[in-house]
């Protein structure tokens, strides 16, 4: 591999504690999660707009299963979401 070519921008390190952390996921949290960070509507500052039903649509889970899924994320400090604009943010965008 040529040292002078620069790697992608979706390399990263992933520390033991965050690993630790999506290990303990569910696999329906996991896809999900992973779903918010590779999308089609993700943009370079990890905020993004997009509704419920367009997830619902892309993931052929139900409004109530993605509402919970919002929520478990919301309340484990991973991802704001507001309401009115169906806006999603990805905390620690740029870390990763």
């Amino acid at each position: 591999m040529n040292p002078d070519f620069p790697r992608g921008d979706r390399t990263y390190y992933v520390s033991d504690e965050r690993l630790r952390a999506f290990r303990q996921l569910t696999p329906e949290q996991k896809y999900f999660f992973l779903y918010l960070l590779t999308n089609e509507k993700t943009s370079q500052c990890g905020i993004y707009e997009i509704t419920k039903r367009h997830i619902c649509y892309d993931t052929w889970y139900n409004i109530d299963t993605v509402s919970k899924l919002l929520n478990f994320f919301i309340e484990a400090g991973k991802i704001k979401y507001n309401y009115d604009t169906s806006e999603v943010a990805i905390k620690n965008w740029l870390m990763r």
